[in-house]
């Protein structure tokens, strides 16, 4: 019995193994293209082709690639539809960006009385009137709710009223409130920065603070776009609320946090993480929307992990309602030279092991200025499951044991057939 398993087993297994084996080998050498999972077609527009053949073209990567690809840089081949590889440098898109500041303007209250009206004024003069106004802020306590807000700017006999009669919020349930901020709906110039309060007193007035706003033409800024971002756990609690976002290794860069409640101040706090066991901080700050400030991004570092947990703390024990939570990245690119491009393109990607690294890596390479646009991801119908594939495994084990599952149920049956022709003794 032993002798016939054994004969069986080098008859369907052995080949099996083998034969698994030199498939693998021959992938690896003779179909390299067969190790990716996916494809995916890039198309040029019909009138864009010869500029393309003469200053080359770039593919814009979206969550699909990022999600799939271990090492966007080498992870990947792209083929004309002639069949030939095109070389191909992962490039951070680099674009000029008005990067604007706020600029604290120099002067001195020189007015704070009531008129006989009962309005309450207060005069900020500024050193020069040379700045716009872009956002008064007061700093103190005890802005009494329900008062009427007026800002204006102008030489002190005129102004221009940038804010008007505007019904100022409770802010007594928000946390460590000091200082309220009102960007002006527009800039204006003017010598005089007059503060007037109906229905209401500046009876703690500490300060008044008035800002300019100055804008820096930065040429080499890293490009930026929205992302989706996909949801896949949430707990609230009466500390605070914690949402798990599976995020596919896209270099984000901010989180635009919005909510329907009229006001809040809130701490947030971001993690990431690769397994969802282990988070590492990432950043910390605030959100905040009430009278006519509003503060709703949270900015970090580029992070390129699989999960994010956004932490918001509560207040009270209530939480933000309608929470509207978007991401936004930097802009990759794979940039492709002049000369070797075609109408369509297929990449290649989603390989089970790293790829070697693209030979095509210039030093300097102007950006191009075409884009081609991508159809739906599709899978690759040159691949074949090998042992390589950390699934194949899984598979080939599986088969093996019932092979193996089979030659012990046929060896019990005939061990069986033979106990019945025994006769039993006396």
């Amino acid at each position: 019995m032993l002798a016939n398993g054994a004969k069986l087993f080098r008859w369907a297994v052995y080949p099996l193994l083998l034969g698994a084996m030199s498939l693998t080998a021959a992938e690896a050498f003779t179909a390299p293209l067969s190790i990716f999972h996916f494809t995916r077609q890039a198309f040029l527009p019909p009138e864009a082709v010869a500029q393309a053949a003469s200053s080359g073209c770039a593919i814009e990567l979206d969550e699909l690639f990022f999600g799939n690809i271990s090492d966007p840089a080498n992870d990947l081949r792209i083929v004309s539809d002639r069949g030939k590889e095109i070389p191909f440098v992962l490039k951070k898109v680099l674009r000029p960006a008005l990067v604007l500041r706020d600029v604290q303007l120099n002067g001195k209250i020189i007015r704070n009385q009531q008129l006989p009206d009962q309005r309450n004024v207060v005069d900020f003069e500024l050193e020069a009137d040379s700045a716009a106004v872009s956002a008064v802020e007061l700093v103190g306590k005890g802005l009494p709710a329900g008062s009427l807000l007026t800002i204006a700017v102008g030489s002190g006999s005129n102004f221009v009223t940038a804010v008007d009669k505007f019904v100022l919020s409770d802010t007594t349930l928000l946390p460590e409130v000091v200082n309220r901020r009102f960007p002006l709906p527009r800039k204006l110039t003017g010598k005089i920065v007059r503060l007037t309060l109906e229905k209401g007193q500046f009876t703690n007035l500490e300060a008044v603070r008035v800002y300019t706003q100055t804008g820096e033409l930065h040429p080499n800024t890293a490009a930026s776009k929205k992302f989706n971002i996909q949801e896949i756990d949430r707990k609230v609690s009466a500390e605070a609320v914690k949402i798990v976002y599976n995020v596919k290794f896209m270099p984000l860069t901010q989180l635009v946090i919005n909510s329907s409640n009229q006001r809040y101040l809130r701490k947030v706090t971001l993690y990431s993480s690769s397994d969802r066991r282990k988070w590492e901080p990432v950043t910390s700050g605030t959100i905040r929307k009430f009278d006519l400030d509003t503060a709703n991004t949270l900015d970090f570092p580029e992070n390129k992990s699989k999960y994010l947990l956004l932490q918001i703390e509560n207040v009270n024990g209530a939480e933000l309602k309608d929470l509207q939570i978007s991401a936004v990245g930097t802009v990759y690119q794979w940039w492709l030279p002049a000369g070797k491009i075609s109408d369509s393109l297929t990449i290649y990607y989603g390989a089970e092991s790293a790829v070697p690294a693209n030979t095509y890596q210039p030093e300097e390479l102007p950006q191009p200025e075409i884009t081609l646009h991508l159809a739906a991801p599709r899978p690759n119908k040159l691949h074949k499951t090998g042992v390589r594939d950390r699934g194949s495994w899984q598979h080939l084990a599986g088969a093996v044991i019932v092979i193996l599952a089979f030659f012990a149920v046929v060896g019990a049956l005939i061990n069986n057939k033979r106990s019945n022709k025994i006769l039993p003794a006396d």
